[in-house]
C-alpha cells in the first residue's frame, strides 16, 4: 500500500469559470505535489497498479458537497496515473471512496491518499 499526504487543499470547483491556461497549470501544479508526495513518503512503485483501490480523505475546516469533494481530487488522482502509480482511472480499474474529516485549525488541513491493489 501507498499512502501520501500533501499539507495543501485542492479547490473544490475546479473546472468553473476559468481559461484554459489557468485549468491546464493548476492541473499540472497538483500532479508535481503528487510527485513531490511521492517521493517525501518513499512511494515504492515497481508497476503501474492495473486494478487499485483508493481512497481520498480531504480535512479541512468546512465540510464540501458530495460533488465539490469528488472533482477537487481529479488532479490528484491523474496525477497517480501520470507518475506510473496506476494504469489508468476509469471506473473499470479503480474503486474509489472520498471522505471528508473536518480538522479544528487550518494548519491542520490536508489531503491523504492511500493507494493499494484491488
Amino acid at each position: 500500500m501507498i499512502r501520501i499526504e500533501i499539507n495543501e487543499l485542492p479547490r473544490l470547483q475546479t473546472n468553473t469559470y476559468s481559461n484554459w491556461r489557468i485549468r491546464h497549470g493548476y492541473t499540472k501544479l497538483w500532479h508535481r505535489r503528487v510527485g513531490e508526495a511521492l517521493i517525501h513518503f518513499q512511494a515504492k512503485i515497481e508497476s503501474p497498479l492495473k486494478r487499485s483501490k483508493i481512497l481520498c480523505i480531504r480535512r479541512s475546516l468546512k465540510e464540501p458537497d458530495y460533488d465539490n469533494l469528488v472533482i477537487s481530487f481529479k488532479p490528484i488522482i491523474d496525477g497517480l496515473k501520470v507518475y506510473g502509480v496506476i494504469e489508468d482511472d476509469k471506473t473499470s480499474n479503480v474503486m474509489i471512496t472520498y471522505i471528508w474529516q473536518k480538522v479544528k485549525k487550518r494548519i491542520d488541513q490536508k489531503v491523504i491518499i492511500e493507494i493499494g491493489p484491488l
